[in-house]
């Protein structure tokens, strides 16, 4: 049986090789599409079609809505203030400029001019708040970004080796150990890609929801529970790392 399944593998390795990566961007596509609430890419392996929808879900969480909190007030502005506001980031930036709350007052946006004009010590602590977990944000996403490119590295290398993990398939005893190893790594490979898109759709999906249902909370409320979140993210993705190291050396151990 191993002998037959070492042929197999060895038959056509590039095509296994494309099939794991394949079913990898399958799945990953999957889960974060769901973090983003948008379908599922028809190609999986498209990644403008696959991270376009999270680099947009991240910059209306991170740069869009904190800069009409930090600037306006709220996000829920009625559709005159929208537009004057749209403008004003076309013509910016601004620096201390009196132009964008002057704008915003012509267009009958008082309550917002009003906001702009007057600083406080909530915007204030909102603005570090937001600027740090930006910053842990770039953090995470590097890391989970690392831990996927390293992941597909040693998938790779687990193929390139493949006819040696043949070789041991196809002897007993202790030196069967090396192709059980193998299947191993590649589960363990897998599980890491599915584990750190699991981590960044629940994270997107998080963060949606604290600041869907905090719309009527303080600046340095909403903010405070977004670095809450991120920060609690580091955890999970190294548990999310430690579930799946775990869970192949078990089924490998079991093998």
């Amino acid at each position: 049986v191993m002998a037959g399944l070492a042929g197999i593998l060895l038959a056509n390795p590039a095509g296994y090789m494309d099939g794991a990566f394949d079913t990898m961007g399958t799945v990953s596509g999957a889960l974060l599409s769901t973090g983003t609430g948008q379908p599922p890419p028809d190609d999986a392996l498209d990644a403008d079609a696959v991270l376009q929808p999270l680099q947009s879900q991240l910059h209306r969480a991170f740069v869009e809505d904190p800069y009409d909190h930090l600037n306006w007030g709220s996000t829920d502005m009625p559709p005159q203030c929208r537009a004057m506001r749209d403008r004003i980031l076309a013509f910016g930036p601004w620096g201390n400029s009196d132009g964008p709350r002057d704008a915003m007052e012509q267009a009958g946006c008082e309550a917002q001019a009003d906001f702009n004009h007057d600083p406080t010590g909530q915007r204030l602590f909102g603005a570090v708040l937001t600027m740090t977990a930006s910053l842990v944000m770039v953090v995470l996403v590097g890391l989970v970004s690392l831990t996927i490119v390293v992941a597909q590295i040693m998938a790779v290398v687990l193929f390139a080796v493949a006819p040696f993990a043949a070789l041991g398939a196809i002897l007993t005893g202790g030196a069967r150990k090396l192709a059980l190893g193998w299947i191993a790594g590649i589960l363990r490979v897998i599980l890491v890609v599915i584990g750190m898109s699991f981590v960044l759709s629940l994270l997107l999906l998080t963060i949606e929801a604290l600041l869907s249902a905090g719309a009527d909370a303080d600046l340095i409320e909403r903010f405070a529970l977004v670095n809450i979140v991120v920060i609690a993210m580091f955890a999970a993705r190294r548990r999310v790392l430690s579930a799946g190291a775990d869970l192949a050396a078990n089924i490998g151990g079991r093998l």
